[in-house]
């Protein structure tokens, strides 16, 4: 076994023990040293890694079950739900979607934010990640260009999602680079016409426009 394979399985199994115990994606990569996008991207390309992360999500799951915290669809639900429903928005960045994944009405998602101030704080952190890991994906296609066996991405769909979402990763990044509210606002807007110019000048040959 080569060193690289070797330092891939070491960090994989690190992955997986922390998401079996956590339940929370963002938290297992931090635990095993690696970025979202490398993550994100072994999920998307080897269904043996999206298999085991099914497991890992399910194992924990199941304990949370067996130690009776299951789901409820009263006014108060627990935390299991909350964990499936924050673990899909980071892939989906649609609430409906997420809520469909962890068994609950967008109604009783909305409501549990509303009374519950660290949820409210992991669903704007699970936003921005996916936010991340969309302009990352969307940066990677751009530069290597798009697979000719594989569907094609929609690059300019992407790009008008994070657009509409401006303000939540303005938000989030006046506070991880403790800028002010007008610097993050720059920041942002410049990154996204970055994206822009790129998405365009791939498009170009395409007859593709985004509007």
């Amino acid at each position: 076994m080569s060193a690289q394979a070797a330092e891939q399985l070491a960090w994989e199994d690190d992955f997986f023990d922390a998401v079996a115990t956590h339940g929370m994606i963002s938290r297992a990569i931090r635990a095993a040293g690696r970025t979202t996008g490398a993550v994100y991207g072994r999920k998307r390309t080897c269904p043996e890694f999206a298999h085991r992360l099914d497991q890992a999500l399910r194992a924990f799951n199941d304990r949370e079950v067996e130690a009776g915290q299951q789901p409820e669809t009263a006014n108060a639900p627990k935390r299991q739900w909350k964990t499936t429903f924050l673990n899909a928005l980071v892939e989906t960045s649609c609430v409906r979607q997420s809520a469909r994944c962890a068994n609950i009405s967008p109604r009783e998602v909305y409501a549990a934010r509303r009374k519950d101030e660290q949820f409210a704080r992991d669903w704007r952190a699970a936003l921005v990640e996916g936010y991340q890991n969309l302009e990352l994906e969307m940066l990677a296609r751009l530069r290597a260009g798009e697979p000719k066996d594989g569907p094609r991405f929609d690059n300019g769909a992407a790009l008008r999602l994070l657009a509409l979402h401006h303000a939540t990763m303005q938000q989030a990044h006046a506070q991880q680079r403790n800028l002010d509210v007008v610097a993050a606002r720059k920041l942002i807007e410049e990154k996204l016409e970055g994206l822009r110019q790129r998405v365009l000048a791939r498009r170009a040959t395409d007859g593709d426009s985004v509007q």
